[in-house]
């Protein structure tokens, strides 16, 4: 089972225009059930974008994902990625 709730603000204006940079966070969970393992992961993501237009834009952000907490190895990885979309619509 999964699911993310993410959003986008824009740093100028009320709504996200071409050529603008904006803000993206997210906060994923994603919950796996193998018996006899139960494991839960969750991730949280904090970004700066640039939104070139309808077809492209390009992020850069910080991924923190916690595993096995439940579990005695407890861990915690932080990521650094850069993405970059792009709508076939």
């Amino acid at each position: 089972m999964r699911y993310r709730f993410s959003t986008d603000f824009p740093l100028q204006g009320a709504s996200l225009d071409p050529g603008e940079t904006y803000l993206a966070g997210s906060l994923e969970t994603i919950v796996g059930f193998v018996q006899p393992y139960f494991e839960v992961e969750n991730r949280y993501v904090a970004g700066v974008g640039y939104y070139f237009n309808n077809k492209h834009k390009i992020e850069s952000s910080i991924d923190l994902r916690t595993a096995a907490h439940f579990d005695p190895r407890f861990r915690q990885r932080l990521w650094t990625k850069v993405s970059y979309y792009w709508s076939i619509k």
